[in-house]
């Protein structure tokens, strides 16, 4: 399966909106919203936290995404194909 600098884009860009996503509500994450707007201010105003911290979300996301290119490279994407890949980026992570 071929892929397009269009599809490479809008991948790339889902994960850094992801790995975004995760820096910003790490800090928050088990917390209710009234908790959230008490301690942080209305949520559209929130700055990403200094530092912004990779947690276990993003870090299983990205070695998943690495699974889905190794086995889609091979030939059409099933999970056959997904599970030694997937398998073996989880253990190395």
């Amino acid at each position: 399966m071929g892929s397009t600098g269009a599809t490479r884009s809008a991948a790339t860009g889902a994960l850094i909106g992801l790995a975004l996503g995760d820096a910003l509500g790490f800090p928050t994450e088990f917390q209710d919203v009234p908790s959230i707007v008490a301690g942080y201010g209305p949520w559209r105003q929130l700055t990403l936290p200094d530092p912004a911290l990779v947690t276990d979300d993003t870090q299983m996301t990205l070695a998943l995404g690495r699974a889905l290119r190794t086995a889609a490279r091979s030939g059409e994407l099933t999970a056959g194909r997904l599970v030694p890949p997937a398998r073996e980026e989880f253990v190395a992570w």
